[in-house]
């Protein structure tokens, strides 16, 4: 899917009929379309029926995914490569607040984009699709730790490969207990939106936001556990 929308990017560029913020916007307005085709593809050529569960969710339940969204979100930036890499190099990196909305007409689609459809077309292609899938045939395990891989392959960046497949790991761990894709679909949204509304400053080793900084991280880790454990809890009650 991704080499088709390079392809794309690639005619674009070459016509040059568009401006530079044009052409992106048509190229990631056309991810959602590549990704549905995809879909409806996959639907077709495994023979799979659409099946939603419509039991319903208990409150509780629903809280602890949005706690563990946000801890995970947290956490993921400081298992990415280039974290550990600024520090060593004595910078430290954590997150600060912006407004995305304000960057251009390419920044706000994109944003919009991340946070309404992205998660709806991923969590159907990764759980329910490939998940579900490798689960039927080859047992929990194996599709625990492929359909991750794939997930975190797909979002193209190595530095960010061990972030995007412990994130996998958790969608998918979700996903097994709460046969939700409701549910997961809510979590993801939250995990993009709060990427969409923060960024990475850079402090150096002895500043006080370092204090701060590791204290947080330290809280979600601690709160990743906590809630799948309450998850865990809640779901067979």
């Amino acid at each position: 899917m991704n080499f088709i929308s390079a392809m794309l990017w690639y005619v674009l560029n070459s016509l040059n009929f568009f401006s530079y913020e044009t052409e992106g916007i048509v190229l990631v307005s056309s991810f959602p379309i590549i990704y549905l085709a995809g879909i409806l593809l996959s639907f077709k050529l495994l023979k799979i029926k659409w099946f939603i569960n419509t039991d319903r969710i208990r409150y509780s339940i629903v809280i602890q995914c949005i706690f563990l969204s946000v801890f995970l979100f947290i956490f993921q930036t400081l298992v990415d490569v280039p974290f550990w890499r600024n520090l060593v190099n004595g910078e430290f990196r954590f997150l600060a607040w912006e407004i995305p909305f304000q960057k251009g007409a390419y920044i706000t689609v994109s944003t919009i984009l991340s946070i309404l459809v992205a998660p709806v077309l991923e969590e159907i292609l990764f759980r329910y699709l490939i998940f579900n899938s490798l689960s039927e045939r080859y047992g929990f395990y194996f599709s625990m730790v492929v359909t991750a891989l794939l997930f975190s392959m797909m979002h193209l960046s190595m530095e960010g490969l061990f972030a995007y497949f412990l994130i996998g790991l958790i969608y998918n761990y979700i996903y097994y207990l709460t046969k939700s894709l409701w549910l997961i679909i809510l979590v993801h949204i939250i995990h993009n939106i709060s990427a969409s509304i923060t960024k990475l400053e850079f402090y150096g080793v002895s500043d006080s936001p370092m204090i701060l900084g590791v204290i947080i991280y330290i809280v979600s880790a601690y709160g990743i556990i906590l809630t799948i454990k309450k998850l865990r809890l809640l779901v067979k009650e």
